[in-house]
């Protein structure tokens, strides 16, 4: 998957904490949504999901997708 294209995240994107954390939460709200990992069109070294960026929710373009899931009982 990594590559393809970059992938829009439900967190809101601030900067990590300079302290160790494990699995850090974002803020309740926010004005940039997390995008992760890189797409077709960047350098190889932005293609792993620990690459991140923040962006308005309301861009698009063909570089950055999501991905569906469904959870079943």
């Amino acid at each position: 998957m990594h590559g393809n294209v970059s992938e829009w995240c439900q967190d809101w994107f601030v900067d990590y904490p300079k302290e160790d954390v494990t699995d850090p939460q974002g803020p309740e709200r926010g004005k940039l949504r997390v995008i992760r990992g890189g797409n077709w069109s960047n350098y190889p070294s932005y293609c792993r999901s620990a690459f991140r960026l923040g962006n308005v929710p309301v861009s698009r373009n063909r570089y950055t997708g999501l991905r569906v899931c469904f959870f079943a009982d």
